[in-house]
């Protein structure tokens, strides 16, 4: 029995926005055109907005929205909703008409990447932990497959400003809690990891010395003449920034 010819299936997926043809340049179409358009503009500026709650109350709906509607147009089609707001810190940084709100909040940028960290973080997958015996099992076998990652729910923001502080002063007043006096200084850079928990988002300071031994961490062997931290190792397994590779 000799087998008979292979077909593949290939789907494309069209966007209706930008099919060309005789057909499309009909005034039914078009009129569709236009309600998609709106119903996908507007799903997106709804995610954008449900990315960025403290940028939007900071900066007012109004403004918040007018920089949505210029931004969504920029993002690829096909992009997830969760993913909407991923370069809008970069895209706003590069627009001339975004100088004026700088200079009125020159954290701004600085908060727009501490709050996207956060909405990228609580959004990640839950990884399970990686157990001590694991770990202690592959350094004396280093040889072996890698039995942990690092946590792809783990994000990194760096800032001049306190922006942590900011970020938690600005969701207690949007949702009306009680709020003390914040002073807001620029000074030595500071970082800030972010990590997915089992229902929130948990926010801790770190140091350069931390952010170098966690990238040594990723890649051991690759820095097998240097000793890896052991607090930094008790920390990181705690706070499952280490997650098992066999998920």
């Amino acid at each position: 029995m000799t087998a008979g010819p292979k077909h593949t299936l290939t789907i494309a997926v069209r966007d209706p926005l930008t099919a060309t043809g005789t057909q499309f340049a009909q005034p039914h179409w078009q009129q569709g055109r236009a309600i998609h358009q709106r119903n996908r503009d507007g799903a997106r500026i709804q995610a954008l907005q449900q990315s960025y709650p403290c940028c939007e109350y900071l900066l007012g709906a109004p403004l918040f929205l007018q920089i949505a509607q210029q931004f969504v147009p920029t993002v690829a089609f096909g992009t997830a909703l969760e993913q909407i707001g991923a370069q809008l810190s970069h895209w706003f940084s590069q627009q001339p008409q975004a100088q004026p709100i700088l200079a009125d909040h020159p954290f701004l940028l600085g908060l727009l990447r501490f709050e996207w960290g956060w909405h990228r973080s609580y959004h990640a997958p839950r990884w399970r932990k990686l157990q001590p015996e694991h770990y202690q099992a592959w350094l004396q076998q280093p040889d072996q497959p890698l039995p942990w990652q690092l946590n792809s729910g783990l994000s990194l923001c760096r800032s001049r400003y306190p922006v942590a502080a900011i970020w938690r002063t600005l969701t207690q007043q949007r949702t009306q809690q009680a709020v003390d006096e914040l002073l807001i200084e620029a000074s030595a850079p500071s970082l800030w990891l972010l990590y997915p928990t089992a229902t929130d988002v948990a926010i801790t300071p770190i140091t350069s010395a931390q952010l170098a031994g966690l990238q040594q961490l990723k890649r051991p062997w690759r820095t097998a003449n240097r000793a890896i931290s052991a607090p930094l190792v008790a920390t990181a397994l705690q706070h499952h920034w280490l997650v098992a590779t066999d998920q």
